[in-house]
Order: structure tokens, then C-alpha cells, then sequence
């Protein structure tokens, strides 16, 4: 039995999050034990967590500051690895190997493309810099598209030999099996979803504009929470849709939601995987995306005809918007994610690495 112990910030709704505990439920049990140390557990997916994982909490509000506490625990855990997500908490990791067991590999995940991610930092150079001094010192890196991959590889001088794609796991089947009845609103005669935090980084706040310029009898639904929610309820009254559109919060299981809407429309100004667009496309509802959406181009090569659109935002997108509505067809017979993306078979992957 190999004890693996994963490491996220809190229980947020994040993509990244959600990746990691799906690992957790999925992952072989007759061969590793899961382990969750969080930097505190608060939010809404702390209910997903499988009860048989042992979840420890640092308990603090930066993670530098459950730095002994953590290194306490790894080493009483004596764990086969530790696989962790977030730049932050894989760079304090990796500046602290030393004091980890050496027979305890370090596998760390980049959810996001750091060309664009690094620049909402504080301190891009800094960042950078430190990224670059530690990232290698990581036994592998996993990155869930290859634009991330190379990027690792050019930006931090991370070893090809070193980085793993691997791609985020989703349930597939589970999914499906949550649409009986996709989602109905009957004040529009078309909707269309979007979710995620609202964070600069979705880009919320550009796709309202665009959505503004899309026909009156239109309407959008918003999913999740986040720092710049009073924001876009600003602009939602400047731009008139307050009938049009609607900031529904966090919902844990928003498939009925994602199975009865037009199109998935994704804004980001910058991605790695959005786990949320590959769930919408596991309902059969096809995506909008930006260009910078990380690596939705990437699954449009491989995807149904049709399944991702990838438009500029602006004129571009609005257009997209439009045409997605005019071929129009409610909830798909079948999903339109690539079975890459699997859990299953993800997972294994996962394992394989893990045991290599």
C-alpha cells in the first residue's frame, strides 16, 4: 500500500480543486492511500471529498505560514509521493525538499499557462524567477495541455523528460446519467451558461459587453462566486440585462443547467484546461471559446464537428453566439468530450506514474 498525500489551498470551487478530489474518489484503494492536507477548508466542495480520505487542515491563511506544520506532518505520513496544485504551494514545496523524506517524490500540477497566469501576481519577475529556480527540482510536473508543456519547458527550463501531460479527469458517465431532465427557462427562449470564479482572469465582464449586442429574446445564466461579483452586478444594471441575465452562485452539480443551454461561453482571458467547458461538453452542449482559453483549440482538433468554437471576444464572439442559436439542438444523445478525458483512464495514468 502506497500512502500519497495530496495538497490544495481550500475547498473553493475551482477547477483545480475539483481535479484533485476527483483523483481522491477515483484513485486505486488497493493500492494507494489518499491523503488531503489543505492550507484551510473552507468552501462549498468540502461535502465532495470522499469520507474515507483523511484530510488534514494547516489551518492557516498563507500557506508559507503552515510551512513546519506541514513538513511535520509529511513526515510523519512518510508518504510515496506528494502531488500538489497551484504555483504558490509548488514553489514553497520545492524551496522546502530538503527537509521532505528523499524517498518521497514531489509531483507538481500547473493548472493554468504561466505566461498570462504570472502577470496577476504581485511580482511577475519575482515569480518568474522562483518558478524558474524551483519548478525543476520537482520530480515531474503535470500539465493538462500542451501549450502549458511548453511553456513549462521554455519559461522554467523544466526537462521535456520531467513533464507529464496528462489530461483532467472527468466523469464521463456520471454526468450523463445527472441529465434526465436538462434545465428549462422559461423567461428565455434561448439560454446560454457560463461558470466559473468571477475573477478578472473569466473575463465575465467582456463577455456581459458582448452579450449585450446579442437579441433581446437571449438570456445567460452565470455560475459561481468570486471577488468581482458587485462588479458585474454594476455593469449587468449599466448594460440593462437584469432580465437577461442572472448570477446564479455556486451550484456543485450544474449539468441540468450546462445539458439544456445553447452553448457553454467561455471569456477567459487565460486558461489552462477550464474543467467547467469539458464538463459542458460531457453534457453534449458545445463551447464558445476565446482564443486564450488554454487548451480548448487543442480539444477542437479531436472533437465533433462543431463541438468547440474558438472566436475572439467581440464581434467575433457575439457572431459565434448568434450562429451556435440559429443550429441550435437540445442536450445531445452523447457527449462531445473526447474519451481522453475519462476519469478512469486518467486516473490509471496518474497511478502509473505514482508507482514508476
Amino acid at each position: 500500500m502506497k500512502r500519497v498525500v495530496f495538497i490544495i489551498p481550500s475547498f473553493t470551487g475551482g477547477g483545480a480543486e475539483r481535479v484533485i478530489i476527483t483523483f481522491l474518489k477515483y484513485i486505486n484503494r488497493n493500492q494507494i492511500e489518499p491523503i488531503l492536507i489543505v492550507q484551510n477548508d473552507e468552501g462549498p466542495l468540502r461535502n465532495l471529498v470522499p469520507p474515507d480520505v483523511k484530510v488534514f487542515n494547516l489551518e492557516v491563511i498563507r500557506f508559507r505560514s503552515g510551512v513546519y506544520k506541514l513538513i511535520q506532518i509529511i513526515r510523519n505520513l512518510q508518504p510515496t509521493a506528494i502531488i500538489s496544485t497551484f504555483s504558490h504551494i509548488n514553489v514553497t514545496l520545492l524551496a522546502f525538499k530538503l527537509f521532505i523524506p528523499r524517498s518521497t517524490k514531489i509531483i507538481i500540477r500547473e493548472a493554468n499557462t504561466p505566461s498570462k497566469s504570472l502577470k496577476s501576481t504581485h511580482s511577475p519577475k519575482f515569480f518568474n524567477f522562483i518558478c524558474r529556480r524551483y519548478y525543476p527540482r520537482a520530480d515531474a510536473v503535470l500539465c493538462s495541455s500542451n501549450l502549458i508543456a511548453n511553456e513549462i519547458n521554455r519559461e522554467f527550463r523544466v526537462p521535456l523528460s520531467k513533464i507529464v501531460r496528462i489530461n483532467n479527469p472527468v466523469d464521463i458517465e456520471a454526468i450523463r446519467r445527472s441529465i434526465d431532465k436538462p434545465y428549462h427557462d422559461k423567461n428565455f427562449k434561448r439560454y446560454f451558461i457560463a461558470a466559473g470564479r468571477l475573477t478578472f482572469q473569466k473575463g465575465f465582464d467582456r463577455l456581459l459587453d458582448d452579450f449585450s449586442n446579442t437579441p433581446p429574446k437571449f438570456g445567460l445564466i452565470i455560475l459561481g462566486e468570486g471577488s468581482e461579483r458587485k462588479l458585474l452586478e454594476r455593469q449587468i444594471e449599466k448594460l440593462g440585462l437584469e432580465s437577461r441575465v442572472l448570477l446564479k452562485g455556486f451550484i456543485s452539480k450544474p449539468w441540468p443547467l450546462y445539458s439544456g443551454a445553447e452553448a457553454f461561453l467561455l471569456p477567459s482571458r487565460w486558461e489552462g484546461m477550464p474543467n467547467a467547458a469539458l464538463e459542458a461538453l460531457a453534457c453534449g452542449t458545445p463551447v464558445i471559446a476565446t482564443p486564450e482559453s488554454g487548451g480548448m483549440a487543442e480539444i477542437c482538433k479531436i472533437a465533433p464537428e462543431k463541438a468547440i468554437t474558438i472566436a475572439t471576444s467581440g464581434k467575433p464572439f457575439i457572431k459565434a453566439i448568434i450562429t451556435v442559436s440559429e443550429n441550435f439542438t437540445p442536450s445531445s444523445p452523447s457527449s462531445l468530450l473526447p474519451s481522453n478525458w475519462e476519469v478512469k483512464e486518467v486516473t490509471r495514468q496518474l497511478e502509473n506514474l505514482i508507482f514508476t
